[in-house]
């Protein structure tokens, strides 16, 4: 089922997936609980509370540029931990 809505927006519905779009901007929703957001353009989450991201296998954090930043601290733990690349270190 596939409908379709104004200024290339659409809805479609298939056995095991649904999608909704807007222009360059995709969710998916996959019936093995998969689900993909594919922004066209900025992607911001926000939280009230707390913010937790969470996965039983491996997470990936990549950008062109990435900054972690904690306004009162933060943390970096693992079992074992690597860090490569040119090494510029700033205590302020």
């Amino acid at each position: 089922f596939e409908l379709q809505l104004p200024e290339d927006r659409k809805l479609t519905v298939e056995d095991a997936r649904l999608v909704i779009s807007m222009g360059s901007t995709t969710i998916s929703v996959e019936a093995d609980g998969a689900i993909t957001l594919e922004a066209g353009g900025d992607l911001v989450l926000k939280a009230g509370g707390k913010l937790q991201l969470e996965a039983t296998g491996a997470a990936t954090l990549k950008g062109q540029s990435v900054q972690v930043e904690g306004s009162s601290s933060a943390t970096l733990k693992g079992s074992t931990t690597s860090i490569k690349g040119t090494i510029d270190f700033s205590p302020s």
